[in-house]
């Protein structure tokens, strides 16, 4: 059975996430709950990267029409 970690080091929520890490060093500033710290140790919650994921807008894709497909 695998368990996933709530809180991991800034490495692992990058690569969880697919964000940068300046970018989730710049999501800290709209959502404060997203870092931990203990000592000199940063750590990510990621229930709180999931709740960014869910709020990021849905993409829109246009098909084109097949006498332009390459």
């Amino acid at each position: 059975m695998d368990v996933r970690r709530r809180f991991v080091r800034v490495k692992e929520a990058a690569t969880y996430s697919g964000f940068s890490r300046a970018r989730l060093y710049q999501l800290a500033h709209e959502h404060p709950d997203l870092f931990r710290k203990d000592r000199g140790i940063s750590f990510i919650d990621l229930d709180v990267v999931d709740r960014i994921h869910k709020g990021l807008p849905t993409a829109k894709f246009c098909a084109r029409a097949p006498d332009e497909a390459a």
